[in-house]
């Protein structure tokens, strides 16, 4: 005859499979947390450029996590293809460094010709002849067949209206997805052609850190 089950025994099973759960979901996490502990970051971080010496880089040295920290520019600019223009800032940066997730590509080799990277949302102010802002569509269009249009860009600045001239682009990214990347030796290089006068400083840093948590400890002081 089966044994029938009194309160007690049952107070046991319930009490070991709550036990169970609990300790089911302490492993898990503890699992996430250290996940996220040792879990490699990137960021972009944009600074007064009177910020950025050698103390700066020794500071960032004694954080815990800092993988590493690499020097960017940034360059105010106007992009132009087919009749549509924007407003926009391109990133000089080490692209052996960047972490991206590439959504369409092109062989494109290193010239004279600046090459740019495309966030997929890089042309969301972007506009046609008449100034209106583009539609998603057209946004669309531009990054999907941006192997095949005629690309142009200048360089802003208060000392200057520079003429356009051509460029290429060689990949869309969808990570990151709102930035205009280039080669950073290509700003340098292009900074030093210009003739205009102007400095050339580092705008910002491209931050390697690992866990999370280590990251925005950095992200806090820089900010302060």
């Amino acid at each position: 005859m089966k044994k029938k089950r009194t309160l007690p025994d049952r107070i046991v099973l319930l009490a070991s499979l709550f036990l169970f759960g609990a300790l089911l979901w302490f492993s898990f996490s503890v699992l996430d947390g250290w996940e996220k502990g040792k879990k490699e970051c990137q960021e972009i971080v944009t600074l007064n450029p009177a910020q950025i010496d050698e103390q700066l880089f020794t500071d960032l040295g004694k954080f815990p996590g800092i993988l590493s920290a690499t020097p960017l520019i940034e360059l105010d600019a106007q992009l132009k293809v087919d009749d549509c223009i924007i407003d926009t800032k391109l990133t000089g940066i080490d692209l052996n460094r960047l972490s991206m997730q590439v959504q369409a590509a092109e062989d494109t080799a290193l010239g004279s010709e600046l090459v740019l990277l495309l966030g997929a949302d890089s042309l969301k102010a972007m506009t046609d002849r008449n100034g209106q802002t583009l539609s998603e569509k057209k946004q669309k269009e531009i990054l999907e067949q941006f192997a095949d249009l005629d690309w142009q860009y200048r360089l802003v600045s208060s000392q200057d209206t520079a003429i356009f001239s051509p460029c290429k682009v060689a990949a869309v990214l969808s990570k990151p997805s709102e930035r205009i990347f280039f080669p950073f030796l290509q700003a340098q290089t292009l900074l030093k052609t210009r003739g205009s006068g102007e400095k050339t400083e580092v705008t910002g840093l491209l931050l390697q850190v690992r866990g999370e948590k280590n990251m925005q400890r950095i992200l806090s002081a820089l900010h302060q």
